[in-house]
């Protein structure tokens, strides 16, 4: 019994030792002691762990920790610099049982990175110069592969007391050694955007002090940018290189970098490539060439972030600016006539007050609606939310022109004023441009000082208000014959310019003077002088309608003009109607022309036996009134001059309108 007991007490020995020594051959504590050092060496940070080690098989073997933690060394109470929930260290079975640290890879899931600049610009990140390179036996690096699984950095800037997070972070960190080559790959959230992105740092260690080559590229759905250079960690960041990237929309890519601003036309498609810096909270771009919106321009730029707005400054020759891709006056529908011509679609006015700007463009071709400047010199200040836009020496019609527009986004409901001069312009094509009115030609002088207030460009012109002056030297009236459309006029209303192909009236000169207000440009001083006949007028157009209500009479001697009585033209100014100036015409034509009629015999009597003539029946109207001032009373009227008050071929055609058959109207011609 004695023996069996001695020789169970044996068994029990042997296995008792079987297992400890299995047991401290497969420990991994040797592992832990390695990696922390390993990692303290690397990092300057404390190494530390909760729990573990301890050894898994699935869904690999290897060693595990929990809750993971890299401190300041001494630090006592502070946030880590890092915290992992789980550690996993993947490493042979035969490495382990050997006792070897032989780590094929190192597995960190859902660690917190903590990144911090204080108040004196010095970050925790940096790790100060050390000699000698860690590295295992036979020259192996003792820095395994990392992966990242559903990570987190933080970086608060104490200095200016911004916070920025990168969330759900996937990626593969390979590092040579301590000292060697960096190399960073993976994926992760920003600002709710999945965000790709790769780093190369040749000499991370350099990075603090004299620098190292670095490239860094981005890709997401508002970003895809490259950049090639070296780097510099001191005070500041400090980037030096080559950049090539863009966005989809420049809008959004704003928008997504923390940038406010509204919804509105333009700011799409965007692609650039320069010479970049970056140092601090500026950056530069120069020998740039940047392609916005279908439009190229080359030339420098920068970008300050030190400041409550970010700050523009531009100097940037471009092919072609088209404004219509930001700020639309009329509706593209070609058949939109009158109100509906104009777009009701609310102006964006945010970028005004998001960003401050400084800019010196040249433009090739300047495109604003359908009219188009060449080679415009536009020196744009914005600042505290107004755009102020000076345009020189710009080629504009045949002519040349300059001008102002000032942009007011600071108040609830924005404000625009613009100021104009141009001289020796091809009116017709003008004209065409801008409002789709071909039936002038010449040489035109403009002036225009307007200002509006909207929040849409129909808003804009119901409320425009200033003054403009035109006039047009050595011209034509295109595809009318003006006497011959005032001759018709006088038998008829007349709608629509009457145009005939391969006919103009020649004018020696065409001016008037308007002021404007409330949409309405009214003028009292229309003047058109030509060798066959004179007009003046006055009237009014209405801008937001396109209409035009005008009162035109012969003026001075009007050689082949045909009417007795001033001539109203009145309607859209694409269609307009014609008729005499007598009360009722619109209402009851037929009444109207047989006052008319009843005017023209009573002329043709007054010249034959003007002693007859006391009064004149009132249903003239106005044309009664002009023939005799003292109708109605007993005395005859005074040196009545019927060759001033109705000329020849006036009172010849009405002498043949009375009869059945309408003569020929007079040409001028004739």
């Amino acid at each position: 019994m004695k023996r069996l007991a001695a020789i169970s007490a044996v068994f029990l020995l042997l296995a008792g030792a079987a297992t400890v020594g299995i047991a401290y051959i497969f420990s991994p504590s040797f592992l832990s002691a390695d990696l922390a050092r390993a990692v303290e060496e690397a990092s300057g940070k404390q190494f530390r762990f909760q729990s573990g080690p301890r050894i898994t098989l699935w869904p690999e073997f290897g060693v595990a920790y929990g809750n993971v933690s890299l401190t300041e060394q001494g630090a006592t109470g502070e946030e880590p610099f890092a915290r992992v929930e789980q550690m996993r260290v993947k490493i042979s079975p035969a490495a382990l049982f050997g006792r070897r640290v032989a780590v094929d890879e190192i597995r960190l899931l859902n660690p917190t990175v903590n990144l911090r600049i204080d108040k004196s610009g010095r970050d925790n990140w940096s790790v100060a110069s050390r000699g000698g390179e860690a590295e295992g036996k036979g020259g192996k690096s003792v820095i395994p592969p990392i992966y990242v699984e559903g990570g987190s950095v933080n970086l608060a800037d104490l200095r200016s007391r911004q916070r920025f997070s990168f969330d759900k972070l996937d990626m593969l960190v390979m590092l040579e050694s301590p000292r060697g080559a960096l190399d960073i790959r993976g994926s992760g959230d920003w600002r709710n955007d999945r965000v790709s992105f790769s780093l190369f740092i040749k000499s991370p260690q350099a990075l603090v002090g004299k620098g190292s080559p670095l490239d860094v590229n981005l890709s997401g759905s508002w970003l895809d940018f490259g950049f090639s250079g070296t780097g510099v960690v001191a005070e500041q960041l400090d980037l030096a290189g080559t950049i090539q990237g863009g966005s989809r929309s420049l809008r959004g890519l704003m928008r997504w970098a923390g940038v406010e601003i509204g919804d509105g036309k333009g700011l799409g498609s965007f692609r650039t490539s320069a010479a970049f810096r970056l140092k601090g909270k500026r950056l530069e771009l120069t020998k740039a060439q940047i392609r916005l919106d279908g439009a190229t321009a080359v030339g420098e730029a920068s970008l300050a972030l030190d400041q409550k707005k970010p700050a523009l400054t531009a100097k940037l020759d471009v092919e072609q600016l088209d404004l219509n891709k930001y700020f639309l006056v009329h509706k593209q529908d070609q058949n939109a006539r009158g109100i509906e011509r104009w777009s009701a679609d609310p102006v964006d006015f945010t970028l005004l007050n998001s960003i401050e700007a400084r800019a010196v463009l040249r433009a090739e071709r300047l495109i604003y609606g359908k009219v188009t400047m060449g080679n415009a010199l536009i020196d744009a200040l914005l600042e505290n939310g107004i755009l102020n836009a000076k345009v020189k020496d710009v080629e504009f019609y045949g002519g040349t022109g300059e001008g102002q527009l000032v942009l007011n986004g600071r108040q609830r409901v924005p404000t625009v004023q613009l100021g104009f001069d141009a001289k020796g312009v091809n009116a017709r094509s003008l004209f065409n441009d801008l409002g789709e009115f071909d039936k002038l030609e010449g040489r035109s002088d403009l002036t225009l000082a307007v200002a509006a207030t909207g929040r849409s460009p129909r808003e804009m012109a119901a409320s425009l208000r200033g003054s403009a002056g035109l006039q047009i030297s050595d011209g034509a009236v295109r595809g009318v014959d003006v006497p011959l459309l005032m001759a018709n006029v006088a038998q008829k209303i007349v709608v629509g310019w009457q145009e005939k192909p391969g006919i103009s009236s020649r004018f020696s000169l065409l001016k008037g003077n308007f002021k404007i207000a409330d949409g309405i440009a009214e003028s009292g001083d229309l003047a058109l002088t030509s060798p066959g006949f004179s007009l003046k007028g006055e009237g009014l157009i209405d801008i937001l309608k396109s209409e035009v209500d005008f009162k035109v009479e012969p003026a001075g001697d009007a050689g082949t003009i045909a009417l007795a009585v001033p001539m109203i033209v009145s309607g859209p100014w694409e269609k307009p109607q014609f008729y005499p100036d007598i009360a009722g015409v619109l209402e009851n034509p037929g009444a109207a022309y047989d006052a008319l009629k009843a005017l023209m015999g009573r002329g043709k009597k007054l010249k034959e036996e003007p002693a007859a003539s006391q009064t004149v029946n009132n249903a003239g109207g106005v044309a009664g009134e002009a023939l005799s001032s003292d109708a109605g009373s007993s005395e005859p009227p005074q040196s009545v001059d019927l060759k001033k008050q109705l000329n020849t071929n006036t009172i010849e055609l009405m002498n043949g309108f009375v009869g059945d058959t309408p003569p020929e109207p007079v040409s001028s011609e004739q």
